[in-house]
C-alpha cells in the first residue's frame, strides 16, 4: 500500500479561503482481494472440516456406510455413493472451495441413499455446523485474518 498527500484545489467560500488535500491510497487492490479470499477461503475449509468430523462424531451409526459418506466437497451433485462408502471413507483432503462472484462455498454432504431420512430422525450435518462454525472464526482469529 502506498498513501500520497497531495495538495489540490484551492477554493474561496463564504468567509473564507481554503484549500483541499487529497489522500491518494493505493491498495493494491488486486493483490488485497486476493489475499482476503485466500484467507478466507481456508478459514472456510476449517469451518468445513471441522463441521465434517463433528458430523462423523455425532451421527446415528448401525454399519458405519452414512458415516463414512460425510464429506467435504465442492460438488454437491456426485450422486449416490452407499456402495462406495459401505467399502471405505469417502473424506479426504478438503478441496478448494468454488467461487461464485463473491461468495465462496464448500458443501459437507453425506451421500447415501437413506442420508435424508436419518438427517430427519437424528439430525447430524445442521447441528455439526452450528457446532463447528467458530472453527472458523477461532481459524481466523489464530491467523490473524
Amino acid at each position: 500500500m502506498s498513501v500520497h498527500i497531495t495538495a489540490g484545489t484551492r477554493f474561496v467560500g463564504a468567509g473564507g479561503i481554503g484549500i483541499r488535500m487529497n489522500l491518494d491510497i493505493d491498495w493494491r487492490r488486486t493483490e488485497v482481494e486476493q489475499q482476503a479470499m485466500s484467507a478466507a477461503a481456508e478459514s472456510l475449509k476449517a469451518g468445513a472440516k471441522a463441521t465434517q468430523d463433528q458430523a462423523k462424531d455425532v451421527v446415528h451409526v448401525i454399519t458405519g456406510t452414512l458415516q463414512n459418506s460425510i464429506h467435504v466437497t465442492n460438488n454437491p451433485n456426485e450422486g449416490d455413493r452407499t456402495e462406495e462408502a459401505a467399502m471405505h471413507d469417502l473424506a479426504g483432503t478438503v478441496p478448494d472451495p468454488v467461487m461464485s462472484k463473491s461468495r465462496l462455498s464448500l458443501w459437507v454432504i453425506a451421500n447415501t441413499f437413506y442420508a435424508i431420512y436419518e438427517e430427519m430422525r437424528h439430525p447430524y450435518l445442521y447441528p455439526s455446523m452450528s457446532a463447528a462454525g467458530p472453527a472458523a472464526l477461532a481459524y481466523m482469529q489464530e491467523n490473524r485474518i
